[in-house]
């Protein structure tokens, strides 16, 4: 049984990794809203939402496993199908949220890659695609919530699913925006022409395959469920790895783009010798 079926158990280790994640991005988040306020600039503010709703999403994920985990017991025994799923409407509207953080991520990225000639050619117009196409991924999960509600299958009754053409389409919406990221850094940090504007880069660049790398790793999670049975109640390693993975994403974006002094400093000291 998988994550897609009815019914799931969320285990302790998932369910504290999912709190630890979604403290620490709001953690993170918090720090870049005060570097916002003293500088107030547009890149800035898109980062620090982008992550916000990335934060919402670890938080409504980890709302529905919590009540899942908590009211059915350690070892779902009362999780019997037909039971409501909270866990399916946290992963659903962590889907929403998580599309939500790539629009603001792509204007983030369109800001500080405005230089180049794909960004200055067409202003906002790849944004606002882009923007379209992630708003496709919350109409998805407004009609998996509105087919659980009129279905008449029992299994399915109030538990929205999450298919697969809904869990595709929004990955590769999210690998493209965080690839963009990718390409664009590395191009940036061949042409810095200061030390500390090249590790910036670097530790943007760290961002973007943690990033991609998340998702890779709830791929994973998935996968390893289908082929072994031993693992047919959901969640493996490659689930908490994941959410360990978004903590790094989120600390890499900090230092890379609002780069603190004292790192900044080092590396000045560094040009200086």
């Amino acid at each position: 049984m998988t994550l897609a079926e009815l019914p799931n158990q969320p285990t302790l280790a998932v369910t504290i990794m999912m709190g630890i994640a979604f403290i620490a991005v709001f953690g993170v988040v918090i720090r870049m809203f005060i570097n916002y306020s003293k500088r107030k600039r547009n890149a800035a503010l898109m980062i620090a939402v982008s992550f916000t709703f990335w934060g919402l999403a670890a938080l409504i994920t980890f709302t529905g496993t919590l009540l899942q985990y908590l009211i059915y017991g350690p070892d779902g025994s009362t999780n019997a199908i037909g039971s409501f799923q909270f866990s399916r409407y946290g992963i659903n509207l962590g889907y929403a949220f998580s599309a939500v953080c790539n629009i603001f991520m792509f204007l983030f990225i369109s800001e500080i890659f405005s230089k180049f000639a794909l960004f200055r050619k067409t202003q906002k117009v790849l944004p606002m695609i882009n923007g379209i196409l992630n708003g496709v991924t919350i109409g998805l999960v407004i009609n998996a919530f509105i087919v659980s509600i009129k279905t008449t299958e029992p299994t399915e009754l109030y538990n929205p699913a999450y298919p697969i053409p809904q869990t595709v389409y929004h990955l590769v919406l999210t690998l493209f925006t965080f690839l963009m990221l990718l390409a664009y850094s590395v191009k940036s940090m061949k042409q810095a022409p200061l030390k500390w504007e090249k590790v910036g880069f670097k530790f943007i660049i760290g961002t973007a395959v943690s990033a991609i790398m998340i998702y890779v790793l709830f791929v994973l999670d998935l996968v390893v469920q289908d082929i072994w049975i031993v693992f047919d109640d959901g969640y493996t390693i490659f689930n908490n790895l994941g959410w360990l993975t978004a903590v790094i994403m989120v600390n890499l974006a900090y230092i890379g783009f609002f780069m603190p002094n004292w790192i900044r400093l080092r590396y000045k000291e560094l040009e200086v010798k």
